[in-house]
């Protein structure tokens, strides 16, 4: 059972301590060339101290009028580190199934990966395009600069949302269970913290309580797919076409970045947006994935036989 697979390998205190570090520890590594990139646009626009700390703090980097691409790689580097730094600890300081921390069938399903893919961009693209006004939609593709932001976005945003699956509603989550001997703590740790971690993001400059239920209502959504369905196949195939969207679809001007996206709208209407949307595609996408896979409530939040 998905759960309950930290009760796998090497188990030792320490050892869930010392993956903790190293993961976190990478992750921040990784962001020193992003820091590094800010500081020297900030000589080169002779950026204040203070508008530097206003635009970092508020994680609005396209005020740094970087290269759009540039900053996308920089962006995704921690996030790579991360990734390869917990596949690593799994399987050198765990000593366990790399699979493991992906699903709990006997091998990672693919099929079900790309469905979930499948079904989130077939609904958001148009939804998105239904309920942003057209006043606030402006069409800005240049293919010169989409096909080389479509390659890296291909390459890099799925090793972001699947570090991110993996580490907070994999390793994290199982690893929670293991102590609380159930997956009902950890669930709602998990969904609770993932949705607040994104609090920083612009959107939330905006007004903190007009969207953050909205997020959580995602967080909780993305949490209760690898219980039901015994893996995070769906989660990281939807998590990957929801960043994509963002990326290659539909940009927000005062946004974290801006992309050369298809489309652009506005930070404001994109929040005015979120409270309906995301719950509509989240109410949607899981009436389709119950009628798929006929899943049962039964046993989900059930503890272990034995307790370890």
């Amino acid at each position: 059972m998905f759960s309950f697979m930290a009760d796998t390998g090497k188990t030792d205190w320490w050892r869930f301590a010392l993956t903790f570090v190293i993961v976190i520890t990478g992750y921040l590594v990784g962001q020193i060339p992003l820091l590094a990139a800010l500081y020297a646009r900030k000589e080169a626009l002779s950026m204040s101290e203070a508008d530097f700390e206003r635009h970092f703090n508020n994680t609005n980097l396209a005020a740094f009028e970087m290269d759009p691409n540039v900053l996308l790689i920089l962006m995704m580097l921690p996030f790579v580190i991360g990734f390869l730094l917990i596949i690593m600890s799994i399987k050198y300081i765990h000593q366990r199934e790399i699979k493991s921390l992906f699903t709990g069938k006997e091998a990672f399903d693919w099929k079900k990966c790309f469905f979930g893919f499948s079904i989130w961009t077939l609904l958001s693209v148009p939804a998105i395009w239904i309920m942003i006004p057209a006043d606030n939609l402006t069409y800005q593709l240049e293919w010169s600069k989409f096909l080389p932001l479509l390659a890296l976005a291909l390459l890099l945003v799925p090793i972001q949302t699947t570090m991110e699956e993996t580490f907070f509603r994999g390793y994290l989550f199982q690893s929670l269970t293991r102590v609380f001997n159930s997956p009902m703590w950890p669930f709602l740790i998990i969904g609770i913290g993932f949705a607040l971690l994104h609090a920083f993001n612009p959107e939330f400059s905006e007004g903190f309580t007009r969207i953050i239920w909205a997020y959580l209502l995602l967080s909780f959504f993305f949490g209760i797919l690898p219980l039901l369905d015994n893996g995070l196949e769906l989660p990281i195939g939807l998590h990957a076409a929801n960043n994509l969207v963002v990326v290659l679809f539909i940009t927000a001007e005062g946004g974290a970045f801006s992309t050369p996206a298809i489309f652009s709208t506005d930070l404001p209407t994109l929040v005015d947006v979120l409270p309906i949307l995301l719950p509509t595609m989240i109410i949607v996408t899981f009436m389709i994935l119950m009628f798929r896979y006929q899943w049962s409530f039964k046993g989900v939040f059930s503890r272990r036989l034995n307790k370890f």
